[in-house]
């Protein structure tokens, strides 16, 4: 089985072979194995299905974490065509990302507080219908 290891060459540990593995490794740590292993001269089957359970991982977690992004840069003042230039998307799409999460966070409750203000959730929104409808 393959191993990583870390920038001074230590042996850290068998790569993950299956997505579930590699889900559980932090992200910037992920990250730098995958990069590690990437384009390998003669990757073995291993190597191989470490590198796509590591993608797969990188995918979904950057899946995850997009709309959350997409409502830092709008509550910090980015336009949508910005939004939609910085993710790829088309602006209706990006739209319906950051709805879809701000639906959601803006009634789960933690600690008795939303996770996100609504306020700021209903001015992001406005903001938002205003340049669509330009």
């Amino acid at each position: 089985m393959s191993a990583w290891t870390d920038g001074g060459g230590a042996r850290r540990g068998p790569l993950p072979i299956r997505y579930a593995d590699a889900d559980r490794i932090l992200m910037t740590e992920l990250l730098t194995m995958l990069c590690d292993h990437l384009f390998k001269d003669s990757p073995t089957r291993e190597d191989s299905l470490a590198e796509l359970a590591m993608a797969a991982a990188v995918v979904a977690r950057c899946g995850r974490w997009q709309p959350l992004t997409i409502h830092a840069a709008l509550r910090a003042g980015a336009s949508l065509p910005e939004a939609a230039a910085a993710t790829g998307l088309e602006p209706g799409e990006v739209v319906r990302r950051w709805r879809a999460w701000a639906d959601v966070q803006s009634v789960l409750v933690i600690g008795g507080h939303p996770a996100v203000d609504p306020d700021e959730v209903r001015t992001i929104a406005d903001r938002l219908d205003r340049e669509i409808r330009r």
